[in-house]
């Protein structure tokens, strides 16, 4: 029995070094559930992000066509296609108040979804400017 009792304050007065199989697999699964949430959610936003980037470089071409539009003063309707986007700019006048031009550029974007932008000007401005 003494011999039982001096193993066990032996081992008792021992700090033993590192960690134990227990602790490390603990780490492991809590690290790998972490890892798992993380891919998770980062996939989610790539799948998201793949779905608005056709939207966003029509929102762009449909910015340019306008832009170009203001610049040449058009006062018609004109369509065409810009970097194989479709697109249509209406020109008309404001139903409130016929000296306020409305220019709106639609581009349909590669998903199908139409994207449009649209300016309103004075029209003495743009008479006055050419």
């Amino acid at each position: 029995m003494r011999h039982i009792l001096k193993s066990v304050r032996r081992s008792q007065g021992r700090r033993s070094q590192g960690f134990s199989l227990m602790e490390v697999l603990v780490s492991m699964a809590l690290g790998s559930l972490v890892v798992g949430i993380v891919l998770s959610d980062v996939s989610s936003n790539v799948v998201r992000l793949a779905r608005v980037e056709p939207n966003y470089r029509a929102m762009i071409i449909a910015d340019t066509v306008l832009e170009r539009a203001m610049s040449e003063h058009s006062t018609s309707s004109v369509s065409g296609e810009e970097n194989g986007f479709p697109y249509q700019i209406e020109a008309g006048s404001v139903a409130a108040d016929s000296r306020v031009m409305e220019l709106k550029a639609t581009v349909t974007a590669s998903n199908g979804r139409p994207i449009s932008l649209a300016v309103y000007r004075l029209r003495s401005i743009m008479d006055s400017d050419s």
